[in-house]
C-alpha cells in the first residue's frame, strides 16, 4: 500500500511541467542588458539604462567641455565624437605670397 502511494504521488509530480521564464533585464539591438546597467549609443550620442520591468531610458550624453582653449587651439567637434575638444587650429597665412600652414610658429622666425 506504502508503495502504491509513493508511485501515485511521483506520477502526481512528474505530470506536472511547471516552465516558467523570468527575464531579468532588457534587450536592445539583439543585446540584453541587466538591470541598472548603463550602456552608451555611439550613433546617437546617448547613455541608456536598464531599469526593472524592461524599460529602457535613454538621454542624450553630457559632455564636459573645456571653458578655455590653450593658444593655437579651438573648440571642434571631430567626426565620431559626441563631445567637442580643443584642438590645434588648422588655418594659414601669407607671408611674401606663399601660403604657411603653421603662422603664429614661423612669425618669430621672420621677425627676429
Amino acid at each position: 500500500m506504502l508503495s502504491q502511494f509513493f508511485i501515485v504521488l511521483i506520477l502526481i509530480f512528474t505530470s506536472f511541467n511547471i516552465i516558467q521564464t523570468i527575464e531579468f533585464g532588457c534587450e536592445h539591438n539583439s543585446t540584453t542588458y541587466p538591470i541598472d546597467t548603463e550602456w552608451t549609443l555611439s550613433e546617437s550620442c546617448q547613455t541608456c539604462k536598464c531599469l526593472s520591468n524592461k524599460i529602457i531610458i535613454c538621454r542624450n550624453r553630457t559632455c564636459q567641455i573645456p571653458k578655455d582653449c590653450r593658444m593655437g587651439e579651438q573648440l571642434t567637434l571631430k567626426a565620431g565624437s559626441c563631445c567637442p575638444t580643443c584642438s590645434p587650429i588648422r588655418r594659414s597665412c601669407l607671408y611674401d605670397s606663399t601660403a604657411i600652414l603653421v603662422c603664429y610658429q614661423l612669425y618669430f622666425l621672420f621677425n627676429k
